[in-house]
């Protein structure tokens, strides 16, 4: 990284001091549950977002809850010659502030391509881990309203639906650490000034400006637009503007938090009103408020100015989090798990009234079914959607096989592109379905798909499902040393199983100290706040860990 400017360089240098920041800043934090909480992490580059997070969570806790720890983790992916000497820049700067600090580094050999998306899921691993040892589940991330900006122009480039919502104010990583981003409601400009004003550098990230990279590239462009809008407007508009480039924020925000979210235990408005394009033909009008004109308290709203853009992202985020929930009721009332990896719908499920939430549903229980990290394209599953009230009807997307039958509609792993055997390590995600556990070395023993020999030769009772499906999805499922991992739990179907054939590449015996945990796939590795409700219903269908609460007041429901 560079330094932003020269002349304050030896800022970064300074000594503990009272900040004073705009009320309207400090007001992003209080949202945040504390209660139970003795720690926070806020994850810290040394860049001008991340420093004013420091400081200004540094501000609001000696005020709000001076028995809360605050811990600084600088992650260095060592991507960059300097980037051990900017991690330690960070550290004394948090030493001199009395700040506590770690250094977290990604170790090992760097994948050739995507580079940045292995980073990332490699930076929030890392911080997920400091944040376990620093007694929290909660990370705090510098991710502001430009980035926001950025990111739903990225994504509306890409024609995605569900992206426009942007980034939820939380995102769940790996189903423990909650990823909490205070200042998405906050300008860059206005952070930067904050820094200014209490005399702390900060350094710049060259990446940021690479245009090898696509957010630097959609950013420069943003920035070129910016100018172009600022040279037509009068020299009084202009003069308004530059007004708040001397401290104070050039556009406010809060964060409301009087009212519960949509995806808490409310209902929630229809899900097809709003939304930008329906296969279904559903409804078009602007989503309705609920009784008293709540509005999702977790959603970006601005105080004064934001635009067009702006209002469209919170209005798509209100409606992603709206259509999750009825989703999540439609899962509930009519699908099951009727045999490990088999997902059974009652046929009503066809002929719902809310066709987009169905549709949603289903490309939600079609990632799961798949091992997907991304829902299926929505065309082709509104397609799809519109034949599952044909009995006798088979196709297959995103993985997953659906089977039409006269007593249901049936999901399954297809057996197309399973993994292959392998040695089994803690923590090891197994077909983007299941987290594998191990409290000892697994020595000889592999970890494979169960098998079609296997399958077949599966002595099955109290299943309630057409057999020959049954066995198609077990073959599909993980097993170790010839048996397979109990996926259900009572009242659930039970499986009677014979040894099983010796299929090559297994390894000999059995170990009882490996487990397979089922996922929420597709998110079990980032779950956004939007999507809380639908992944709960999913957990609930699968029998996954219990998804903890939001990581807000009065929204700590679990």
């Amino acid at each position: 990284m560079r330094r932003a400017d020269a002349s304050q360089a030896a800022m970064i240098a300074g000594t503990d001091t009272t900040f004073r920041p705009e009320p309207e800043l400090l007001q992003l934090f209080p949202a945040i549950e504390l209660s139970g909480r003795h720690a926070l992490v806020a994850a810290v580059s040394g860049g001008s977002d991340s420093l004013a997070l420091l400081f200004l969570t540094k501000t609001w806790l000696e005020a709000a809850a001076p028995g809360v720890r605050l811990v600084a983790v600088t992650v260095d992916h060592g991507l960059r010659p300097e980037s051990a000497a900017e991690a330690r820049d960070v550290a004394a700067l948090c030493a001199r502030h009395g700040i506590a600090h770690r250094t977290m580094r990604w170790q090992g050999a760097k994948p050739a391509s995507a580079i940045q998306a292995s980073a990332r899921v490699a930076r929030y691993r890392l911080l997920a881990e400091a944040a376990a040892a620093a007694g929290t589940d909660i990370v705090l991330a510098g991710h502001t309203v430009d980035d926001q900006a950025e990111t739903v122009a990225m994504r509306g480039a890409r024609g995605e639906g569900r992206g426009l919502a942007g980034m939820a104010p939380a995102t769940l990583f790996e189903g423990r650490t909650w990823i909490v981003r205070p200042l998405i409601a906050a300008r860059r400009e206005a952070l930067r000034n904050f820094l200014r004003q209490n005399g702390i550098g900060w350094a710049e990230d060259p990446s940021n400006v690479d245009r090898k990279y696509e957010r630097a590239r959609v950013r420069s462009a943003r920035e070129q637009m910016a100018a172009t809008s600022q040279s037509s407007l009068s020299p009084s508009l202009r003069g308004e503007e530059q007004s708040h480039m001397d401290g104070r924020p050039p556009l406010r925000f809060a964060l409301q938090t009087t009212s519960p979210p949509l995806d808490g235990g409310e209902e929630a408005p229809a899900a097809t009103e709003g939304l930008p394009s329906s296969p279904s033909g559903g409804g078009r009008g602007g989503l309705k408020g609920r009784s008293g004109g709540r509005q999702d308290p977790y959603a970006i709203t601005p105080l004064r100015g934001g635009g067009d853009k702006r209002e469209g992202q919170v209005h798509a985020a209100a409606v992603r989090v709206a259509l999750g929930k009825a989703a999540a009721a439609l899962i509930r009332a009519h699908a099951r798990l009727a045999a490990p990896g088999l997902i059974a719908l009652d046929r009503a499920f066809a002929a719902a009234d809310n066709k987009d939430a169905a549709i949603y549903a289903l490309r939600i229980l079609l990632a799961s079914a798949g091992g997907r990290e991304q829902l299926p394209d929505l065309a082709r599953s509104a397609t799809l959607f519109g034949r599952l009230g044909d009995a006798g009807w088979r196709a297959t997307l995103s993985r997953a096989v659906v089977d039409t039958r006269r007593t249901g509609i049936f999901l399954h792993r297809e057996r197309r592109g399973l993994p292959e055997p392998t040695k089994p390590y803690d923590g090891m995600i197994w077909d983007g379905r299941y987290r594998i556990e191990t409290l000892t070395d697994a020595g000889q023993i592999a970890i494979a798909p169960f098998g079609g020999e296997n399958a077949r030769q599966a002595k099955l009772a109290g299943i309630d499902a057409p057999e020959s499906l049954v066995r198609a999805a077990l073959a599909c499922e993980p097993a170790v040393g010839w048996r397979l991992f109990a996926t259900l739990t009572p009242p659930s179907p039970r499986l009677e199983l014979v040894e099983g054939s010796r299929e090559e590449g297994r390894g000999e015996g059995q170990s009882p100290e490996i487990t397979a945990i089922p996922l929420v796939a597709p998110w079990a590795q980032f779950l956004p706040s939007f999507d809380l409700a639908a992944a709960r219903a999913l957990a609930e269908l699968l029998c996954c860990e219990a998804l903890p609460g939001l990581p807000f007041v009065g929204h700590n429901e679990g």
